[in-house]
């Protein structure tokens, strides 16, 4: 008799053990692996010109990934003209040269109107390869509307690498 109640224990034991198993596997890493980018002003002209610098990092373990889809947003009525300068091209796949209407508010800020578009991947998972971090993905070039409102700039991801979330701080 208590060999069977030895029995029905570990197989009680067993099962509890599996359910954990699963439970933890479902819930996943609690440390998420995050891309940031953030504007840095570099250089203002005032009332005339801005420059930004994009800056790239990794937080988690892995610092290569496969890359990064990412849309610069501003407000139509603060610039003139905006363009992407010295842009990191190491397996960059997509450039917008003009801007795009952001009629679907991807960055959740209804005073930006308008984004560009860069993109970089590595299907091999080694993006950006070589390169130390915090990494200078491009420079933001405006040339302000004279009377114009204020400047917002944003960033979101149109596409983050596989396993990470993305977090942008805009300006």
């Amino acid at each position: 008799m208590s060999n069977r109640i030895s029995t029905v224990n570990i197989r009680r034991s067993c099962v509890a053990i599996f359910a954990l198993l699963i439970v933890f596997a479902a819930a996943g890493p609690t440390i998420a692996e995050t891309q940031t980018v953030s504007l840095f002003p570099t250089a203002t002209t005032i009332g005339k010109t801005a420059e930004f610098v994009l800056v790239y990092n990794v937080e988690g373990a892995s610092v290569l990934t496969t890359g990064l889809g990412l849309r610069v947003h501003f407000n139509s009525n603060a610039a003139e003209a905006i363009a992407l300068e010295n842009i990191f091209d190491v397996d960059m796949v997509a450039f917008d040269h003009t801007p795009t209407p952001d009629t679907k508010d991807y960055d959740n800020n209804p005073a930006t109107d308008q984004f560009l578009n860069v993109a970089w991947m590595n299907i091999d998972g080694l993006w950006p390869a070589g390169q130390s971090l915090p990494l200078d993905l491009a420079t933001v070039a405006i040339k302000l509307k004279a009377g114009g409102d204020a400047l917002i700039l944003n960033v979101s991801a149109s596409s983050a690498a596989a396993g990470y979330k993305f977090e942008g701080t805009g300006y």
